[in-house]
C-alpha cells in the first residue's frame, strides 16, 4: 500500500513481475515423524527489495498447528500450513529465496529440546528463467531428509499489489465465511480467510480479522474475490463473486449484500516502489 495514495507516483515506477503464494503443504513425513504433527516455526521468503523475511507461515512453540496425513484429510484439517503472509508484495527483480525452517512438538515432553525437525531447509526460485513462461500456477516439490513439502505459486508478469479489507457494513456480525481472491486464467486461489466452521472475528470497528490480506494481480488481468457466507444459526450457504479491474494506485470498492448483513469490500491498489 506504499503508493496507494500516491499524491504523485513516482516517474521511474511501474507495474512490475511479482510472486502470487498461493499455499505450502506437507506431502511426506519421513523417520520417526508420525501423523498428525503439530507444527510451529516460519516459512518465509526473500526478495532483492530489503532483503528482510518476508513471512508466510510464523508460529511459536505455544501455538502450534495441527497437521492431519494428507491422506486422512478432512474440510477442517488437513496438511496445508494455515498462510498469514505475506504482509506485502513479493518482488522478482532477482531470484527470490524460499526459508523454511519447522519443527514438530513432541508430544510427551514440555522441552523445546525433545522436539524433532520438520524441515530445515532453502531454496531459490529462479524468476529470470521463467520470465516468459509465467502466468500460470506453478509447484515447487523440495524434499529433505525429514519431509517433503509442496509450495504452489504463480510468477505474474506487469503486475501490481492488491490490499482487501472487508467490513460489516450493514446487519449482524454473527456469521462465519470463507473469503478468496483469484486472477483470471489462473484456477487456483488464495485463501484470505477460511472460517466455515467457526464464527468470524470482527473488531469494534466492524473490520472482519482476514488470515491474509495482500495478493498480486496482472495489471491487464482481473480480480475476482468471492465471499461464501452463512448466518450464525447455520443457514445454507451463500456465495457472492465480484470482479475488480487492477490500477496502479487509489481504491476500489464494492458491497456483497447477504440477507443477514452486508459487507463492503475495499482494494487499495499500489505498484511496487
Amino acid at each position: 500500500m506504499v503508493l496507494t495514495d500516491g499524491p504523485e507516483l513516482p516517474l521511474t515506477t511501474c507495474p512490475m513481475d511479482l510472486l502470487q503464494i498461493f499455499s505450502v503443504k506437507v506431502m511426506e513425513i519421513k523417520g520417526a515423524l508420525q501423523w498428525p504433527l503439530d507444527v510451529y516455526g516460519h516459512v518465509a521468503v526473500r526478495d532483492s527489495l530489503d532483503h528482510k523475511r518476508i513471512y508466510l507461515f510464523r508460529r511459536k512453540r505455544e501455538d502450534c498447528q495441527a497437521l492431519s496425513s494428507p491422506q486422512a484429510s478432512t474440510s477442517s484439517s488437513d496438511s496445508s500450513l494455515k498462510l498469514t503472509g505475506p504482509s506485502r508484495a513479493i518482488a522478482l527483480i532477482d531470484p527470490v529465496i524460499f526459508e523454511v525452517d519447522l519443527k514438530v512438538k513432541s508430544k510427551g515432553s514440555p522441552f523445546e529440546c525433545d522436539d524433532k525437525v520438520l524441515s530445515y531447509h532453502a531454496y531459490c526460485y529462479h524468476n529470470i528463467i521463467h520470465r516468459y513462461d509465467a502466468g500460470f500456477a506453478r509447484k515447487q516439490v523440495e524434499s529433505t531428509e525429514h519431509s517433503t513439502m509442496e509450495f504452489m505459486f504463480a510468477h505474474l508478469n506487469q503486475a501490481v499489489e492488491a490490499t482487501i479489507q472487508i467490513r460489516v457494513d450493514e446487519g449482524s456480525s454473527d456469521f462465519k465465511a470463507r473469503v478468496a481472491a483469484a486472477t483470471a486464467g489462473i484456477d487456483e486461489e488464495v485463501v484470505l480467510l477460511n472460517s466455515l466452521d467457526r464464527k468470524v472475528v470482527v473488531d469494534e470497528n466492524g473490520l472482519v480479522t482476514l488470515q491474509r490480506r495482500v495478493v498480486v494481480v496482472a495489471e491487464k488481468s482481473m480480480l475476482t474475490v468471492s465471499v461464501e457466507a452463512t448466518d450464525g444459526e447455520g443457514g445454507d450457504i451463500i456465495t457472492k463473486k465480484l470482479n475488480f479491474r487492477p490500477r496502479v494506485a487509489l481504491r476500489s470498492k464494492a458491497l456483497y449484500k447477504f440477507g443477514f448483513c452486508n459487507l463492503s469490500v475495499v482494494v487499495a491498489w499500489s505498484m511496487v516502489p
